[in-house]
């Protein structure tokens, strides 16, 4: 059983089954808190980055700065609720980001937008990617209320991860069939 709670003093306070906590308690195991282990940081911050990575098809890396800051101070403790204010952060610096690089980028076919009717006209991909950018810190805003609210982190990084790609998308979809009907 892996647990915080001392289950020997809860067993004797009868607030767990005895029965049931000598089935469980064939092989102890203590590992001590993470605090404690803190060269098993880096390793365990480069498996939740591909796992990251892995779940949302990105290509991402910890700089070495950034691990010997974890290894120096070791504050993380990669906890279900660390590893989603980990990836709140990686995907809200990731919209921050492209969202502030967006109208910047130079009109090319294999950078940005790639959607079908971006790639093919020169006006509509500028139109895609000022759009992006002026909906980033609103889409990001929705996020981040969305992650503190709701359980569900992963439905809320996916809706609004498809806002942020979709409105710019159908927006400029929309433009290019009106331009090319005329």
């Amino acid at each position: 059983v892996a647990t915080n709670r001392n289950l020997e003093e809860a067993v004797q306070r009868g607030l767990f089954r005895s029965d049931l906590f000598y089935r469980l308690n064939v092989i102890r195991i203590h590992i001590p808190p993470l605090r404690q282990r803190k060269e098993d940081i880096v390793p365990m911050a480069h498996q939740f980055l591909a796992r990251f990575c892995g779940e949302y098809n990105k290509s991402l890396a910890c700089s070495p700065r950034f691990l010997a800051f974890l290894e120096q101070y070791g504050i993380v403790v990669l906890s279900l609720q660390a590893e989603k204010i980990l990836a709140t952060a990686i995907l809200c610096g990731f919209m921050v980001f492209f969202g502030a690089i967006a109208p910047k980028i130079p009109y090319n076919r294999y950078v940005g937008l790639r959607l079908p009717w971006t790639v093919c006209d020169e006006e509509t991909w500028y139109l895609a990617h000022r759009i992006l950018a002026l909906i980033s810190l609103p889409v990001l805003v929705l996020f981040l209320a969305g992650t503190i609210a709701i359980e569900n982190y992963e439905a809320v990084a996916g809706i609004s991860m498809l806002c942020w790609i979709g409105i710019p998308g159908a927006l400029s979809y929309r433009f290019f069939r009106k331009k090319t009907r005329a």
